[in-house]
């Protein structure tokens, strides 16, 4: 039997983040040595990745999201990254890579769908 692939589609989390923005937060967070900074900014400006998106809400930096209370990975106040625990790292994981593999599986079909009507 054939198998034929009639559509990709790709799906982003909502948050974008700018290359040089989060560079600069990581490099300027507490306790973090000269060597460090350096190593940062040299990795962020070598890998020529201008944009990225994250699952992480608190880490969008152009529009800060309504607080349900405490912060657990980004204390937008004072900049600071924080250490969540793995099982608040899953539970975000889980919540939104769900929500992309839906919207990356909708969107194959509709493009399928699209391709195959006839005009």
């Amino acid at each position: 039997m054939a198998v034929t692939l009639r559509a990709l589609e790709v799906a982003v989390p909502e948050t974008v983040l700018h290359q040089a923005e989060v560079r600069d937060i990581f490099a300027s967070q507490p306790g973090i040595s000269r060597l460090a900074t350096r190593l940062v900014n040299a990795s962020f400006d070598a890998s020529g990745i201008e944009t990225r998106h994250s699952a992480v809400t608190e880490m969008d930096l152009q529009e800060q999201p309504a607080s349900n209370g405490s912060p657990q990975f980004f204390d937008p106040t004072n900049r600071e990254i924080l250490n969540p625990s793995t099982r608040v790292r899953n539970d975000v994981y889980v919540d939104e890579a769900t929500k992309l593999y839906v919207d990356a599986a909708d969107a194959a079909v509709t493009a399928c769908e699209a391709s195959t009507t006839p005009t």
